[in-house]
């Protein structure tokens, strides 16, 4: 694993050269924020996603930040039983959300 950009800003999994895995990861001051964890499908379920969360709750307790947050859409079970397995746990909030532009995510 490496950081490219500011601290735990984009960490990356490789395999050799090939790019086999990616998460975002930043902090706004007050917690820290998981965005895009992604694992190429030819490599998924060999622990990658796992270690790149690991590795970037390494970093946020090493920076001393006490929380982090992610966002998962309701309907994506797998990706929830995943964090789940992980130690993640649903919050008391209310995400919002404003659509600027109409896509194919609606």
């Amino acid at each position: 694993m490496r950081s490219v950009g500011r601290p735990a800003s984009l960490l990356v999994g490789t395999d050799g050269e090939e790019l086999i895995a990616t998460v975002m990861a930043g902090y706004d001051g007050h917690r820290g924020w998981v965005n895009y964890l992604a694992v190429a499908p030819a490599h998924r379920g060999h622990g990658h996603g796992k270690q790149l969360m690991q590795h970037v709750e390494q970093l946020f307790v090493g920076a001393g930040v006490p929380k982090i947050n992610l966002l998962v859409r309701s309907t994506n079970a797998a990706v929830v039983e995943f964090y789940r397995h992980l130690g993640y746990v649903e919050d008391e909030a209310v995400c919002l959300g404003k659509r600027l532009i109409v896509d194919a995510a609606g």
